[in-house]
């Protein structure tokens, strides 16, 4: 059984990296306010995009 204070560290580790956003949030966000939002979509898009040569190595 997991100990308690591990349990709770775990929590507040897995809540923090969820919480803060990545590099690419800024971006997506100006680009979405600038041109709507398809230009956010088409930001998302290239990123994901971007990943996946990423990804594949």
């Amino acid at each position: 059984m997991a100990v308690l204070h591990n349990v709770l560290a775990f929590t507040v580790t897995a809540f923090a990296i969820v919480a803060i956003p990545g590099p690419s949030a800024p971006s997506i966000i100006g680009r979405s306010l600038a041109l709507g939002r398809r230009g956010g979509v088409l930001t998302v898009a290239g990123d994901a995009l971007g990943l996946l040569p990423q990804i594949a190595r």
